[in-house]
């Protein structure tokens, strides 16, 4: 908590007039938007710096309390706060009239309210008090503060602190405001709403979840269909702002207000948005639809209307829009099949290209598009396709897996997908520009799994370069038993002896994986030595459905992709990933799942020599795992 004191008469006027002078022309040097020099800044009537601020003077803010007009109230100016260099000041006021008072005090979603006195803007609406208890108190925050969000834009170091903290008014107010001498005053900072369109349930919860953590206030909102043409033109000090995080069948919108324009440059919201720095966020124009009334804190709801311009810069006094300039955004469109009801819906989003937010935005996504796809939570299968495309990458990064959970399979379904994409932005190597990603899942409740029970070779001797047939017992989950045939080639470098084949399903953990993360051995990080290694380890990686016969053959490792032999295998054996038309446009089949291949030894991996895998692709998550002995014979 920051402690302030009150100035009741201006100390050191000509020091703090130099002050300002010396920061306004750090400030506004070189700006080719905001052409004045120190002195000619101190002078212009636009500003009036806090070292001519009085107590008593009375003045007006402007805001937007409905719809896209700006409404103005009156402002009566209490005290001047000194927070000190870290903290910086505050001007204390006291907010009366018919439009404030008619939505019963500052709100949540005014924060940036310019506040003029003899017309002269003084600084932005940033706090109120934290109980409620005098709806019409706030702090402002100085226009030499909230014009250092472009000393950042030109490189300067900035150096000022979040405005979470508190700040605690000293007990000499007190009396100036009619208050009982000892009663605490604390004002914290008017939270900016963030209107959640497009999420329910659990998914709202989990993206509002990470964004109370930057301060923001998650409000549920239905999506909205109004919008207006883009006309930057009529945004001016006073207007409502919005800074979109995601744009599209979901959206996430954080309502504030401007406070200062200059041409294409405008400052908004007295205070940061995820005080990011440097940022390419959405911007757009809002429309407030009403104040709701709150016994602690009231608070605009609203809507965004058209992109009007990027967010470039997030600082703790404010952000700074660049009019007119198109942000940049990935996009993403899942498209889910229900096949207990064969409803297709394809969803599309536009998503800020931050590493910071980008996990918890897609992760929020995904979950709610599936959730209301198939308009259910619990048991299923899925088969899951996706590409994530980048600017350095020539061909899109893709994997197609299946999954089984008995509990929830929307938030399985979209792990790999994540997981992928968290350890492809956090990579060692090099910064990965994501330019979009796609998906497409099917999904239905049957349980498509399948129990490996036994196997058994068609010879139990066996010389090296033989090919000997592995027959692999499954269970389906409540189906008739199948047999499926491996052919799996002894390399030539094989010694004589026994040799053990252990049979298992892809996405069994094999037993030396689990030593090591008994032993805290499992890193994070990848043992890969490169980008490219990184990313063949995540997409080559054995597959849920996957049927995989390996073993120590002594020398080299072959890898080979099985051909399978038709024994007792359903005739839908596969899991159908054929598509509507429409569908088949999003994701096409990959080329390596079109046809079985075998990978010649010579072009094996070199870090797991010795190591032979033989994979079948099957229509289930295969479970369990058994063991297989030969006798290799010269």
């Amino acid at each position: 908590m920051i402690s302030v004191s009150i100035t009741k008469k201006p100390a050191r006027t000509k020091l703090m007039a130099a002050a300002v002078i010396v920061a306004l022309g750090l400030l506004l040097i070189g700006i080719g938007a905001f052409p004045h020099s120190g002195a000619e800044a101190q002078q212009n009537s636009e500003f009036m710096p806090i070292s001519q601020v009085l107590p008593g003077m009375k003045g007006i803010a402007k805001t937007v309390i409905s719809g896209t007009k700006i409404d103005m109230f009156d402002i009566e100016v209490l005290g001047i706060l000194k927070g000190g260099a870290a903290a910086g000041d505050f001007i204390f006021v006291r907010a009366s009239g018919e439009a404030i008072e008619a939505v019963g005090g500052v709100a949540a979603g005014m924060s940036g309210s310019p506040v003029y006195v003899d017309g002269r803007l003084i600084g932005a609406i940033t706090h109120s008090l934290s109980d409620g208890s005098d709806p019409y108190l706030a702090l402002v925050t100085p226009i030499g503060e909230i014009l250092r969000v472009l000393e950042a834009s030109q490189g300067y170091h900035v150096g000022a602190c979040r405005l979470d903290a508190p700040v605690a008014i000293s007990e000499d107010l007190t009396a100036l405001i009619g208050l009982e001498p000892g009663t605490p005053l604390v004002m914290t900072p008017v939270k900016s709403p963030v209107m959640i369109s497009g999420l329910g349930g659990r998914a709202f919860q989990s993206l509002a979840d990470g964004l109370k953590g930057y301060g923001l206030q998650p409000v549920a909102m239905g999506i909205a269909q109004n919008t207006s043409i883009k006309d930057t033109a009529s945004l001016e000090p006073g207007s409502a702002l919005g800074v979109q995080l995601i744009r599209g069948d979901v959206s996430a919108t954080v309502l504030g207000t401007v406070t200062y324009r200059k041409g294409d440059l405008m400052i908004a919201f007295g205070h940061d948005v995820l005080l990011q720095g440097n940022s390419g966020y959405i911007a757009t124009g809002a429309e407030v639809h009403r104040v709701v009334s709150s016994i602690l804190k009231p608070y605009k709801i609203g809507s965004p209307l058209d992109v009007v311009g990027t967010v470039t810069q997030d600082r703790s006094k404010g952000v700074l829009v660049q009019l007119d300039e198109t942000p940049k955004t990935i996009p993403i469109a899942l498209t889910v099949k229900d096949k207990d009801t064969g409803a297709v819906r394809t969803f599309r989003a536009d998503i800020i290209d931050s590493e910071v937010l980008i996990g918890k935005l897609v992760s929020s996504f995904i979950l709610e598009c599936l959730d209301s796809a198939i308009d259910r939570i619990g048991q299923g299968s899925s088969l899951v396709s996706f590409e994530i495309h980048t600017e350095s990458l020539e061909t899109p990064i893709s994997r197609e897996n299946m999954f089984f959970s008995p509990v929830d399979i929307s938030a399985m379904s979209g792990g790999e997908l994540l997981d992928i994409l968290f350890t492809l932005v956090d990579n060692e190597f090099t910064k990965v520009n994501v330019t979009g990603m796609k998906a497409y899942v099917e999904v239905e409740e049957r349980r498509q799994t399948a129990r490996i029970v036994h196997a058994e070779a068609s010879k139990d001797t066996v010389s090296p370069g033989e090919t000997v047939e592995v027959k692999v017992r499954l269970r389906p989950y409540r189906g008739v038993p199948e047999i499926k045939g491996i052919d799996v080639k002894i390399p030539e470098h094989t010694g004589p002896g026994i040799l053990y084949l252990t049979i298992r399903g892809g996405g069994v953990v094999p037993p030396e994986d689990e030593e090591e993360k008994a032993d805290g051995k499992d890193d994070h990080r990848s043992p890969a030595e490169s980008l490219e290694k990184l990313i063949r380890d995540m997409t080559d990686v054995e597959k849920n459905n996957d049927i995989v016969v390996e073993f120590y053959a002594g020398g080299q490792e072959d890898i080979d992709e099985a051909i399978p032999i038709d024994e007792g295998v359903l005739e839908n054996d596969r899991f159908p990933l054929a598509l509507s038309s429409q569908a088949e446009t999003e994701i096409p089949p990959r080329a390596e799942d079109k046809l079985p291949r075998v990978e010649d030894s010579e072009t094996s991996k070199e870090d797991q020599a010795d190591v032979v895998k033989v994979i079948l692709p099957t229509g289930y998550v295969i479970e369990g795992e058994t063991d297989l002995e030969l006798t290799v014979e010269k």
